[in-house]
């Protein structure tokens, strides 16, 4: 899912080495929910921009 972000040029530093980092279940999980963050946080920003459009 996180390759979707990035150009598969950046793949081997900004997707593979970012997920192998994440060395232990805590990284993982603080990991996990800063993309869940990330994510959510533009969709609700996108979902205000489309409302404008109405």
């Amino acid at each position: 899912m996180r390759r979707r972000a990035f150009a598969q040029a950046d793949w081997g530093t900004k997707v593979d080495n970012y997920v192998m980092s994440k060395s232990s279940p805590d990284l993982f999980f603080k990991a996990i929910m800063d993309e869940r963050k990330w994510e959510f946080g533009g969709e609700s920003k996108r979902k205000f921009d489309l409302a404008q459009l109405e």
